[in-house]
């Protein structure tokens, strides 16, 4: 079982670096498509706020992929409880012996 949760922990962990990476990269993509236009018009320029818009996008990609990580590391943190638990549990259940035969030796 804990073998199943830590290479779940694993796959998320990437998927979340990815997933910033993405992120990051989107909103950097956005930086390239600065253009002026060539002729007035009535409409007005609306290119920075798409550009704002996009670095926005991007910052909310990235904190989707912080999360993502965040859900692989404690799948791991939890793998690794579940671990010292069951040393605990099994040197507790060693000590319950000794003392339980050494009370019927003596």
């Amino acid at each position: 079982m804990k073998a199943f949760a830590r290479f779940t922990a694993i796959i998320f962990m990437i998927l979340g670096v990815l997933i910033i990476l993405g992120g990051i990269a989107f909103a950097i993509s956005s930086l390239g498509q600065v253009t002026k236009p060539s002729t007035p018009s009535l409409i007005p320029d609306m290119t920075g706020l798409i550009i704002l818009a996009r670095i926005i996008g991007g910052g909310a990609i990235s904190l989707q992929g912080f999360l993502v990580a965040a859900i692989g590391q404690l799948l791991w943190l939890l793998a690794g409880i579940y671990e010292q638990t069951e040393r605990t549990s099994d040197a507790l259940i060693a000590l319950a012996r000794r003392t339980s035969q050494s009370k019927q030796q003596g």
